[in-house]
């Protein structure tokens, strides 16, 4: 009898989720500098440069059908500004196939962006213009950019490298490299922070004079504000709560 009952409540726990995929696509033709909004609640975001004036958008699915009933798609444009939002269903009980839902933005290199997704990475390849990019719980990697960085990632890590005028950096329990390129300038300090753990980050750029700096570490929290661009990178010395900077 037990085992009889404990085979029912298995077939009710089970949820069949197809292993078929879907996709969505959409083109946009903005007049002027793009400004892309895109907020997921559990999906990877990618967002690349190509060599035309236009934006195209897709999602694509893994174990998910795209529809009112399933991934629920939103998208909106208004002159220059282009919204989509992507809802993935939540499912409960034990899921037999792979599931994944991914948002790929291709556009020219100019525009402005501000990715949010509730549990998913997040990648950015040369593009720029003003980012403001947020996961709860996935890695952010920003290459090649140019212009104003804001990330922020609750329980993942930051990669980035680029030309910065502005850079903010915040992980909950993830690491942290950040590489200044040639010509990069602070117009409002530069803040890297990572609570919880023990501080671990690399930050490098090119020389420049009078630099000001500040770099504290405790065992709960780090926290570096770099007011010029220099050559520098910081490591942890061992059984220190305080920073090394090294120059070359």
């Amino acid at each position: 009898m037990l085992r009889w009952f404990s085979l029912l409540l298995l077939s009710v726990l089970v949820v069949p989720v197809s292993a078929s995929a879907d996709e969505w696509k959409k083109d946009y033709s903005p007049s002027g500098k793009p400004v892309i909004r895109v907020d997921a609640n559990d999906a990877d975001i990618r967002v690349n440069d190509w060599d035309r004036k236009d934006i195209e958008a897709r999602i694509i699915t893994e174990g998910y059908k795209i529809g009112p009933d399933a991934v629920r798609v939103t998208e909106s444009q208004s002159g220059n500004q282009i919204t989509l939002e992507v809802h993935t269903p939540r499912l409960l009980g034990l899921v037999l196939h792979r599931h994944s839902v991914r948002v790929e933005v291709s556009m020219p290199r100019q525009g402005d962006l501000n990715l949010h997704t509730g549990d998913g990475d997040i990648r950015v390849v040369n593009i720029s213009g003003d980012f403001r990019v947020d996961s709860g719980d996935g890695n952010l990697e920003i290459r090649s950019a140019d212009g104003t960085l804001n990330a922020e990632t609750r329980d993942g890590n930051i990669r980035t490298s680029g030309r910065f005028d502005t850079l903010t950096l915040h992980t909950g329990d993830g690491n942290i490299d950040a590489e200044a390129e040639a010509g990069s300038k602070s117009t409002s300090g530069w803040n890297l922070l990572r609570q919880m753990g023990r501080p671990k980050r690399e930050l490098r750029g090119e020389r420049s004079t009078a630099a000001e700096r500040y770099w504290n570490c405790g065992p709960e929290m780090g926290i570096l504000t770099w007011r010029r661009v220099e050559r520098v990178w910081i490591t942890e010395k061992p059984r220190s709560q305080r920073g090394l900077m090294r120059y070359d």
